[in-house]
């Protein structure tokens, strides 16, 4: 019901390298990409094979404003139901013999 007046501007930077002991197959990889933005927030998530056997996985998520509106509140939950979306994610590692 109140405008909603943060403490401190908020960031959180997240960057995740798995190397596997052979080639891997990804699927799912095709459409993982999230990148959103809006005038409160940006949210960026990002997942690709760095090499035939490496998976880089990178989620940048930004609070830009110290006020939100109550009328904006919305814009903010939009936000955060993209960080949701991602972490439900599901993908699929398949492990190549070689």
């Amino acid at each position: 019901l109140l405008n909603y007046y943060l403490d401190y501007s908020y960031s959180d930077y997240f960057m995740l390298h798995l190397e596997f002991p052979c080639d891997i197959d990804v699927l799912g990889l095709e459409n993982g990409n999230t990148n959103y933005k809006n005038d409160f927030g940006e949210y960026f998530f990002e997942i690709k094979k760095s090499k035939n056997n490496q998976l880089k996985l990178q989620s940048n998520y930004k609070i830009l404003k110290n006020l939100i509106p109550k009328e904006k509140y919305n814009d903010l939950k939009l936000l955060n139901e993209k960080v949701k979306k991602v972490k439900s994610k599901r993908i699929i590692i398949k492990l190549k013999k070689n």
